[in-house]
């Protein structure tokens, strides 16, 4: 009898081969009374904050039709360690869509000179198409020349190297997201979340936006922001670095089909920027479907639980959310509202002030105890 981790990978093979061959097939949900937005995932290495709460925000407000693509066939790795199929690639999404998109989203990735995605961007601007950058995916947007002329914003950590590498860019600051023509950009990691409300409000209207903002515990969602609040100094190196040498604890996070895209981004995200904890993925079965229909590849399955602390988080049920509070469980999120929040708690807990602090910087967060 073959053993069961065998079986388990054959399984999570046949499912990542299966979902690669049926990328390309027609989007038969695909609704021409609402606007379309595409979400853009590198195959190498995508920020799964940027990818995953646009993608989770646009699509609860039912206002839009989503669409996840990749650069290339195959699995899309979102860091720091979660494997998701996307619906099309570049290369078919043209035959996919019965008319081109009306908006796309551009998360921060691995390679921002990718030449296939910088050609494919130049002609959905010349198309009309609004195009948003999240974080740093402005790299790719500016390496498209689509920003030379206009305002825009990026990552704190970054504005020194946007400024000498796209002098044409009017760079400014204080800003979490900022609009110019057919424009938008933002900064952090963590402004993925207004930015996107922003774009249902756009779109949509207020009311749509406030209903979302709600739902997620999301208060003012406007463009104010402090970015000289964040920094990148000496203690925050040294903090870096006596964590990545004392990392220690790991993380298995658990998904369940309907599993809340905007916890779970959140969640993997302060956890693997803290550098005192690796985070895997551990599924009922090798095959996950989120709350609004992204396709997941856990890393692992039910039988093979074997990190230290488990995190669980909500799913859908009906128009509500239903947690699964367990005593086994070292972190529960029983809502989206509280994910935030209770995931740097959780780390000043476990790991200190410092680290939690550290944490939010690097996704330009202010976070109050």
């Amino acid at each position: 009898m073959l053993d069961e981790k065998i079986i388990a990978c054959l399984i999570i093979i046949f499912v990542i081969a299966a979902s690669a061959a049926a990328q390309g097939k027609e989007i038969e949900f695909v609704d021409p009374a609402r606007p379309t937005v595409v979400i853009v995932a590198q195959n190498e290495m995508t920020e799964i904050t940027d990818f995953l709460v646009p993608y989770g925000i646009l699509s609860a407000s039912e206002a839009f039709n989503v669409v996840s693509v990749s650069t290339s066939d195959g699995p899309v790795n979102l860091w720091p360690n979660l494997t998701a199929m996307t619906d099309s690639t570049l290369n078919n999404l043209d035959e996919t869509l019965p008319e081109p998109p009306d908006l796309i989203i551009v998360p921060a990735v691995h390679n921002h000179d990718d030449p296939i995605l910088i050609r494919w961007l130049q002609t959905q601007s010349a198309r009309g198409a609004f195009i948003v950058s999240i974080c740093d995916g402005v790299f790719v947007t500016a390496s498209a020349g689509l920003l030379d002329g206009h305002v825009a914003t990026g990552h704190f950590f970054s504005a020194g190297k946007r400024a000498r590498v796209f002098d044409k860019v009017n760079w400014v600051k204080d800003a979490r997201y900022v609009e110019s023509g057919n424009i938008m950009s933002t900064s952090g990691v963590s402004a993925s979340a207004p930015a996107s409300l922003r774009l249902v409000e756009k779109f949509a209207g207020v009311k749509a936006a406030q209903k979302v903002a709600d739902s997620y515990g999301i208060g003012h969602h406007g463009p104010d922001h402090d970015s000289d609040r964040f920094n990148i100094g000496l203690r925050e190196v040294w903090t870096g670095l006596t964590n990545a040498v004392r990392r220690n604890a790991a993380y298995d996070v658990v998904l369940r089909n309907g599993i809340d895209e905007y916890s779970l981004a959140f969640a993997m995200d302060l956890l693997g920027r803290s550098m005192r904890a690796s985070v895997e993925t551990v599924g009922e079965t090798g095959r996950i479907t989120t709350a609004n229909g992204l396709a997941l590849i856990p890393s692992k399955v039910d039988a093979e639980l074997g990190g230290d602390r488990l995190v669980e988080f909500p799913v859908v049920s009906g128009d509500d959310w239903q947690a699964f509070p367990s005593i086994q469980a070292e972190l529960v999120i029983e809502n989206p509202a509280d994910a935030i929040d209770l995931i740097l708690l959780h780390i000043s807990e476990k790991f200190g002030r410092r680290t939690a602090d550290f944490t939010a910087t690097q996704l330009e967060f202010i976070w109050r105890q």
